[in-house]
Formats: C-alpha cells, structure tokens, sequence
C-alpha cells in the first residue's frame, strides 16, 4: 500500500476563527488534510529604561545578576536573587521606591538616574551628580538660562 503524505494546516492556538473559517477548515480536514495546532511564544515584556540602565550600571561593575541580587537583599541564594534582578532589567517587574533606592546605592548612583524620563535627562543627572556642590550650582545657573525665553 502506497504511503500518503498529508499536508498539515497550521494555525496557532491563540487563533480566532470565526463561523467560515471553522466550515472551511472542517472541509479541508474531511478532504484528508490534517489540522495542528501550535502554541505561539509569549510575548516577551519590553524592556524599560530603568532595565537598561540598571543592566549598563549592573555590566559596568562588573557584577551578575545573582551578585547585586545578594548584595540588595541579604540572600546568599542566587536562585532566588538573579531572576528577582533579571525582572527588572527586562522591565517584568518595577523595582519599588525603597528598592530603586537600594540599587542606587550598591552601584554609585543617584536613584534619579534610574527614574529619569529620558536618556538625555538621565545623563545630565549622572554628570551633575559627579560635580562638587560649587559646581553643581554653576551647571544649574547655566540650564536656567539656556531655558529661559
């Protein structure tokens, strides 16, 4: 008996059919088609610009995911801390007020970094926060004057 090869009919589960669709897809399967059904991936969550930047400030340390986990929670587990870390720099979770805070300052940088709207902003918050006070000041005059009508 010869061998028949069926061709297959994919559609994803997540897929809709409506009434024609369903009686289209029922005349193919009757017609020795055969129908599967694939899972799609979940989507996969934006990451933030918090995650970014806490990643660039994270690699630049030098540390793991697991390392700044320990570090921020006190847990010498790092099957509980790197997934915690690793949420927030794909943007899955949003670290809270007090825990921005806490990362901040295990890497050296002021929490408003992390919170900025824009890269741009974030940047000019990194070079103020490096100057000392007298020249902070003066960073400031000059902004108020580039702002002004």
């Amino acid at each position: 008996m010869p061998s028949t090869s069926y061709p297959y009919v994919c559609l994803p589960t997540s897929f809709a059919l409506n009434a024609n669709d369903r009686l289209s897809l029922c005349r193919q399967t009757l017609e020795s088609q055969r129908v599967c059904f694939y899972r799609m991936p979940a989507p996969q969550p934006t990451p933030t610009a918090l995650g970014h930047r806490l990643r660039a400030a994270r690699v630049a340390k030098g540390w793991t995911q697991a390392q700044l986990g320990e570090m921020l929670m006190g847990v010498d587990d790092s099957n509980t801390t790197a997934p915690r870390i690793s949420r927030y720099e794909r943007g899955m979770h949003k670290p809270d007020l007090e825990t921005i805070e806490k990362l901040a300052e295990l890497l050296d940088l002021p929490a408003a970094y992390f919170l900025a709207a824009s890269d741009v902003v974030a940047e000019a918050i990194l070079v103020l926060s490096q100057l000392d006070t007298r020249k902070q000041k003066e960073a400031l005059a000059l902004l108020k004057q580039l702002a002004a009508p």
